[in-house]
This record gives C-alpha cells, structure tokens and sequence, in this order.
C-alpha cells in the first residue's frame, strides 16, 4: 500500500479548487506547494497539473467547435490548459483559482503571444462567480470539482454566466457509490486527513439538471486516464527520466511517485476511480 503524502496528492491530481470555507481554502494552499507543483509539472508537461497533455484535453473538447470562443477555466492551476487552448484553437480564456501564488505564477509564464487572451484571476466564492449574465460561450474545469462538495451553488452560477446555446464541459474523478471511494483511494485519504468527495454519474447529472442544463452527454474516460498513468510510470523508470527527476528532487520522491502512478492506474482499472466526462447545454 502506498502511503506517502506525495502519492496521495497524485492521486488528487490538482493544486487547485474554485471555491472552499475559509478554513479547508488555507489547508489546500499549504498542502500544494511550489516544490510539489513542480514535481507534477516534471511528469505532466510545463503548466500541467493533470495528465494526459494535449491528447487529454482535445479528447475533453471533442466534437465542439471551440476555435476563437471565450470560456472560463474554473481551477486554473498554473495555467498549462489555458494555454494550450489559446495556443491551438485561439480561445479568450479567463481562468479562476483559488492560490493568489499560482495566479501570479500563470501569468508571470503566460506566452508573449497569448497575453491578450489569456488572463488568471483569484476566486473562493463559487455562489457569486465575479462575471455578468451571459459572458461566456464556454466554462470548464478539468479534474478540479471532486474537491468541492456542495457544486450546486457552483453550476447555478456556471449556468448564469454562461451565453444561450453554450456549453459546461467537465472532467472529474467520481465514485460508483456515492459518499465512499473504494479501497485503494479510502486508505489514502484516511491517512493524509485530506477530503476528496465521492459523488456517482447520477447525483452529478441530477444536480447539473436542477441547475437547468439540458441535453448532458457523459463519456468514460476511465480507461484513457489509467493509460496516461500506465505511461508516466514506465517513463519514470527510464533512465533519462529517473535521473532528471532525481536531480530535481530526490530519489525517495522518484520511487514514491512511481508507486503512486501505478496505484492510480490499478484504481481506475478496477473502477474504483471513474474519470468522466460531461458536456452540458445552456439552451
């Protein structure tokens, strides 16, 4: 059983959230550090704070026409998908986290040639998200919203903000029971006291419906987030790799990291992470 701290927050996969209580807000920022972030970056791709790259997020936009489209990245991190989604489709991406040093940090790096459409804001409220009705075409978050437990609040605004016609797309991590992960994510959490709430396919859509979204299409993207993980563990143990994360942190992070990756793969392989997919419309 891996128990270190560093494979339990793989195993969150994120740095970020777009609305807590003050007091869960402070914990989440301490236990995300500079130095962690960029051990996930050294394994994800600069900017990156879940895996997959660029295949994982044309795979999370696939079949919508998103070139040139303003849209709200809810958990923002250190900015890598906003990036790349103004870099290859041209998007206006205004992006929300709750880390006032991440924010900085997004837009310290954000390239020269995006800074007029991309910009990073700090927000922990997500009853009252800082925009006007109808401004945006698209709102997102990727692996962001497993750490938020009451999202009522957070699709009512996303439905508000965003223009008739539009769409939210998510890709979250859940449970098949609701309130309770399986084995291998249960353990972890327990030791490290941290929350990751477990919530099924049907309590997601039946919330994201009383928010008044129509037409929610869900994919499970399980099996391809268990191979991203597959492959970032057997990178790791390539000789190149290892000894440029080992110079850059240390060997007992290396070897943790590997157990980590191959323990979130084992649980998506077995069902006990679900990584899904939804696309819901504003008509």
């Amino acid at each position: 059983m891996v128990t270190s701290k560093y494979c339990l927050m793989i195993l969150l996969q994120l740095c970020t959230s777009a609305a807590y209580g003050e007091t869960t807000m402070k914990a989440i920022i301490d236990e995300y550090p500079p130095e962690y972030c960029h051990s996930l970056e050294a394994v994800y791709g600069s900017g990156m704070m879940s895996e997959g790259g660029g295949r994982a997020i044309d795979s999370m936009f696939k079949g919508l026409n998103i070139a040139n489209k303003k849209a709200l990245d809810i958990g923002s991190g250190l900015g890598g998908v906003a990036y790349y989604l103004s870099e290859e489709y041209e998007m206006d991406i205004t992006g929300l986290e709750i880390n006032p040093w991440m924010v900085e940090e997004a837009t310290r790096r954000t390239p020269e040639e995006i800074k007029d459409r991309v910009r990073f804001l700090t927000s922990v409220d997500n009853s009252s998200l800082p925009f006007e009705d109808g401004s945006f075409d698209i709102v997102y978050s990727k692996g962001v919203l497993c750490h938020v437990d009451e999202k009522q609040g957070l699709f009512e605004e996303c439905y508000r903000i965003l223009k008739p016609g539009s769409v939210l797309v998510i890709n979250d991590w859940l449970s098949p029971t609701k309130e309770k992960w399986g084995a291998h994510v249960q353990r972890l959490i327990e030791l490290e006291g941290l929350s990751l709430y477990a919530e099924t396919v049907e309590h997601y859509v039946r919330l994201l419906r009383e928010a008044n979204f129509k037409d929610i299409e869900i994919v499970d993207l399980s099996k391809q987030y268990a191979a991203y993980n597959e492959d970032i563990a057997r990178q790791l143990k390539t000789p190149e790799k290892k000894e440029s994360f080992i110079r850059s942190f240390n060997e007992q992070l290396h070897e943790e990291a590997i157990d980590g990756y191959e323990s979130i793969a084992k649980a998506m392989r077995l069902g006990e992470v679900l990584v899904i997919k939804f696309t819901a419309h504003k008509q």
